[in-house]
C-alpha cells in the first residue's frame, strides 16, 4: 500500500503540534506532550495510519507513555506504529521503537518479548542500544551468554 501524504496546512499544523510537544517532553511534561501528539495525530485522515506521519507520531505517543510508567499504552501504540507502511524505510526509527518495546515489556516482567525487541534494536541500531540505562544493558548481556 501507498504511503499517503496530507495537504501542506495539515502538514504544518502537525509540525507545529509535534515540535511543541517535543519541547514539553524536553522539560519532562509528558502529561502535556501527550496531548500534544494526540492533537497532532487527530489531524491526520483516516485511516491515520497509511500517512507520512503516523508512525512518528505514534512513537512520540508511545514514548511519553514509556516515560510515564503507562507500559501496557506504551506498547500499543509502539507496536500501531510498527504497522504503518511509512517506517520500513526508517532502521534508526525502528531501532529505537524496538529499545522502547524491549524497555516496555521488561518493565512488565514479560522477558521473552524484551529480549525479542531488544535483539532486534540491536540488529538495526546498536550505537542506540549502548546507550541505554545499565538495568536494560545488564539484561541483555545475561542473554547473551
Amino acid at each position: 500500500m501507498n504511503v499517503l501524504h496530507v495537504d501542506s496546512e495539515t502538514k504544518a499544523n502537525i509540525e507545529l503540534l509535534c515540535e511543541t510537544g517535543h519541547d514539553e517532553y524536553q522539560h519532562n511534561h509528558y502529561a502535556k506532550a501527550l496531548r500534544l501528539f494526540y492533537q497532532a495525530w487527530l489531524q491526520l485522515p483516516k485511516p491515520q495510519s497509511q500517512y507520512h506521519h503516523a508512525p512518528w507520531i505514534l512513537t512520540a505517543i508511545g514514548d511519553c507513555y514509556f516515560k510515564q510508567g503507562s507500559f501496557k499504552q506504551a506498547i500499543e501504540a509502539l507496536n500501531s506504529a510498527l504497522h504503518c507502511p511509512s517506517i520500513k524505510e526508517e532502521e534508526q526509527q525502528l531501532g529505537f521503537m524496538h529499545i522502547r518495546l524491549g524497555q516496555s515489556f521488561y518493565q512488565q516482567g514479560n522477558q521473552p518479548l524484551a529480549r525479542q525487541h531488544f535483539n532486534q534494536a540491536q540488529r538495526l541500531a546498536p550505537k542506540q542500544i549502548k546507550n541505554i540505562s545499565s538495568e536494560y544493558r545488564h539484561f541483555i548481556n545475561s542473554q547473551e551468554k
